[in-house]
């Protein structure tokens, strides 16, 4: 099934079930390196643009030369894009798209949900494919209501 039709069901499938079918999610992409890292402790001066709380202790995400400067080891370096779309924490729908597309392309992905935004973190190789593919969506899905073309 091409995207063009996979994005044609999705919208009528979150239409359906009465839900804001994605849109206008203005992806951008920050240029820079992250990283994830096991943080030894909960430092405010650290950097970490993200955190989590896990069995095991705190992980973080910070810029690479931060983590670099701290000794921190890590495997996988990625781009930061921001979903400029602000984004209820129950929307249905928004991440599952941008993370089916992305895993259509063979792009790894880790979302973070924001009060405000989703952050997709993406191999930093492939940040600018990755940007891309998620703006398209925000082209093929119209507002819920609207009448398209």
């Amino acid at each position: 099934m091409r995207t063009w039709s996979r994005l044609i069901v999705l919208t009528r499938h979150l239409r359906a079930r009465n839900v804001n079918p994605v849109q206008r999610l203005d992806p951008d992409c920050d240029q820079e390196e992250y990283v994830f890292v096991a943080l030894p402790s909960a430092d405010a001066g650290i950097g970490a643009v993200a955190t989590v709380q896990e069995p095991e202790g705190l992980s973080g995400v910070l810029p690479r030369t931060e983590a670099d400067r701290r000794g921190l080891a890590y495997d996988y370096v990625a781009a930061w894009i921001v979903l400029g779309a602000q984004t209820d924490l129950d929307a249905i729908g928004v991440t599952a798209a941008v993370a089916s597309e992305l895993a259509r392309l063979g792009i790894s992905c880790n979302i973070v949900a924001g009060l405000r935004h989703d952050h997709v973190f993406v191999p930093h190789g492939r940040a600018r494919e990755a940007a891309a593919a998620i703006a398209r969506l925000t082209v093929c899905a119209p507002p819920y209501g609207a009448e398209t073309p």
